[in-house]
């Protein structure tokens, strides 16, 4: 999951490799909506999070702000959020 959200999501989808990032600069830790690190606004989390939903076949939920505020905050955040929804069986 980790590979997939940093290379094809970040990278490649919202174009971070474009602004200077790379795999090397991610970790569980890397905070994503922060203006101190990614600072992905909500369009683009919306995206990242459509993205894993189509990628692990995730039952669409609704993707409010507050979802968004509480589910990627993080990367371990969003990595915690697709594993839970994984074993509910929201597959």
């Amino acid at each position: 999951i980790m590979h997939f959200l940093v290379n094809s999501l970040l990278l490649e989808r919202l174009e971070l490799a474009n602004v200077g990032y790379s795999a090397a600069d991610f970790s569980e830790d890397t905070l994503l909506l922060s203006t101190e690190d990614v600072g992905l606004d909500s369009v683009d989390a919306l995206d990242m999070l459509v993205g894993l939903e189509k990628k692990y076949q995730l039952k669409p939920i609704d993707l409010d702000k507050d979802f968004i505020e509480q589910s990627c905050t993080s990367i371990s955040r969003v990595l915690d959020m697709v594993l839970a929804r994984m074993q509910q069986g929201a597959v």
